[in-house]
């Protein structure tokens, strides 16, 4: 299965954060990936969450990005 391109959704304070969003998005059947600091021995600072481009309308809805 050829998912696409992974674009920037959003960029998250910390790694807890981006895993929230990630379990959000994951939630909704949108895959997700983590670009940053998450799992070494000491996870600090941001962490892009990206997700294919195809789905980023939709992945900004699902966290909030998209209200007016």
């Amino acid at each position: 299965m050829a998912i696409g391109p992974m674009v920037p959704l959003t960029t998250a304070a910390n790694p807890m954060a981006a895993r929230i969003l990630a379990a959000h998005l994951g939630a909704e059947g949108i895959v997700w990936q983590l670009r940053g600091d998450v799992d070494g021995p000491y996870p600090v600072g941001p962490v892009e969450v990206l997700v294919p481009a195809a789905d980023l309308e939709v992945a900004r809805i699902i966290v909030g990005l998209d209200e007016d």
